[in-house]
């Protein structure tokens, strides 16, 4: 009988990983059991002495879960005894790391990742932070600029790793005091296709002229392509200038501008849209600089038989809809 094959061998052996666990166990948890938390050094320490070949943002999530027990193990190493509860987190951004769905060894051999990239000053500019108000309570809050920040930060990331993912961004803060807060910046988002979620952090605010430095953790799904089918929307501020740049060109030369960088062979990433959305886009744009803001159609239609189609258009009807079209010059052919 044929067996069934196995999965991939880790890169490294999980007997071997806990063997350095257990030695760093007493840094691992403290004496009540606690684990240390997402932003201890420890966790680079034990990475560092895996070669890196498990990042330390996975080392945290596989105890935090339980994973291969070893959380279980290292407390009885410790001889600690106590009712499971939810794990303490230090900060909330690190409350989607927690939902990191983490299912298979291959997602523990390195599909999470951690990715860096940088955004340009005069961009970041653009999503500068502001003060808003929220809830009954009308509590002051600092964010990106909404309808601007979500792009811009997509689309870097796609442009320097091209993952095939079509990341929804929930929420993003601002440290109020950044000599108090761990991050200037925190951001979470997740995949509409594949649900990997994805947490990201800027350490500091960029000096004036400098770029704004961004890391990001999410899974590696660069070779996933085909579970992934949606596109993100073209919305907010760059709807305009999308629509903008392409009202002195058309939809074709703006889809060859963007995957000018891209190598033959590579798959369209989520930000790539399609030639019916950018019509779209550029007509909208143009009815915005026309003035034009009636959007029913059956009212445009009465607005063009009394203007420049005066004599063409005769009827117009909603229900059901039909319009009586017809020129002078083609009344006359038509009577001869």
């Amino acid at each position: 009988m044929r067996q069934s094959r196995r999965g991939r061998k880790p890169k490294v052996d999980y007997d071997s990983v806990f063997e350095i666990l257990s030695k760093k166990a007493k840094h691992i948890l403290d004496s009540n059991g606690v684990l240390s938390p997402y932003s201890s050094s420890i966790w680079n320490t034990i990475s560092d002495e895996l070669k890196r070949k498990i990042s330390a943002e996975s080392l945290y999530i596989n105890v935090l879960q339980d994973r291969h027990s070893w959380k279980t193990k290292l407390l009885n190493i410790l001889g600690i005894t106590i009712h499971q509860s939810p794990p303490e987190i230090e900060e909330d951004v690190l409350e989607s790391s927690t939902n990191l769905d983490i299912k298979s060894d291959s997602d523990f051999d390195g599909n999470l990742m951690t990715f860096k990239f940088d955004i340009p000053y005069i961009e970041y500019i653009k999503m500068k932070p502001v003060g808003v108000r929220y809830g009954k309570t009308d509590k002051p809050f600092t964010v990106l600029k909404q309808g601007i920040w979500t792009n811009i930060i997509n689309d870097y990331f796609l442009k320097n790793y091209k993952l095939p993912c079509t990341f929804i961004y929930k929420r993003c803060r601002v440290a109020k005091d950044v000599y108090r807060s761990k991050h200037y910046l925190e951001f979470k988002g997740r995949c509409k296709d594949c649900l990997s979620e994805m947490v990201g952090w800027a350490d500091k605010e960029p000096l004036e002229g400098f770029p704004l430095s961004l890391t990001v953790v999410t899974k590696d799904t660069r070779d996933k392509f085909a579970e992934h089918i949606s596109k993100r929307q073209l919305n907010g501020s760059k709807r305009f200038d999308v629509g903008k740049n392409l009202s002195t060109s058309c939809a074709s030369n703006w889809q060859r501008n963007e995957v000018s960088s891209m190598d033959f062979g590579d798959k369209l990433p989520p930000n790539i849209y399609s030639k019916q959305v950018l019509r779209k886009c550029k007509q909208e744009y143009n009815d915005y600089i026309l003035g034009i803001n009636e959007k029913c159609p059956i009212k445009s239609l009465i607005e063009l038989k009394h203007g420049k189609f005066s004599g063409s258009i005769h009827t117009i009807s909603a229900d059901k809809f039909f319009i009586h079209y017809w020129t002078p010059y083609q009344l006359v052919v038509y009577k001869h």
